[in-house]
């Protein structure tokens, strides 16, 4: 990745760097460009924070020669104002007694988080696994669209709808949110495909299976 080399040169020093690594993403291209490439050490620090302030916005530090993924639009409004206020006062810790009943109260609705929320809900209910059903649907599209670009979000596909050939293709969680809409429908099915794959599969799935 682009801040790893970038890492890797401001710890190794300046001094043979001949030129600054491309831009990570096409959005950054003109500001990359206006890096002040005489002050290669002050250039270098600038683009770190440039693709640290790209990650923490939600777009992924993809190479030039990728093509970016646009998150789809949301099927569901946000929640207003108030609503997003309390929720990062519940998700920074206050009161945390009532934070799963203001998170089914608020699914209820058929409200979602904003974006800017996101980075709190998602850390929230990776800590706790009671919290990820009602994070899955506060956290919309775009939770799905950041599930599939790190791993550690994962468990977000388990509940949402896969294509047919994700038992065969998908991620880990897009495999176990497969064999849950099979069971449902066709339990033969998901059981003959848990036998045919089960030998292969390591811990982490095999305990995915069983839940």
């Amino acid at each position: 990745m682009i801040s790893d080399l970038l890492i890797s040169t401001a710890l190794l020093g300046t001094a043979r760097m001949s030129a600054m690594p491309p831009a990570p993403d096409p959005c950054l291209e003109e500001t990359w460009k206006k890096l002040d490439a005489e002050n290669p050490a002050a250039a270098i620090l600038s683009a770190l924070a440039l693709t640290r302030t790209l990650r923490i916005a939600g777009a992924e530090t993809l190479a030039v020669s990728e093509e970016a993924v646009v998150c789809p639009s949301e099927n569901s409004a946000y929640l207003p104002a108030i609503g997003v206020d309390l929720a990062m006062r519940l998700l920074s810790g206050e009161f945390p007694e009532i934070l799963p009943e203001w998170m089914r109260l608020a699914t209820a609705a058929d409200l979602i988080l904003p974006p800017r929320v996101l980075p709190e809900l998602l850390s929230m209910a990776s800590k706790n696994q009671l919290l990820r059903a009602a994070a899955s649907r506060l956290a919309g599209e775009r939770g799905l669209w950041i599930a599939r670009r790190y791993p550690e979000f994962l468990w977000l596909l388990e509940g949402s709808e896969v294509g047919e050939d994700a038992w065969e293709t998908g991620q880990p969680s897009e495999r176990i949110a497969w064999l849950r809409q099979t069971r449902a429908d066709h339990p033969s099915a998901a059981a003959d495909a848990i036998a045919s794959h089960w030998a292969g599969e390591d811990a982490a799935m095999r305990e995915g299976i069983m839940r």
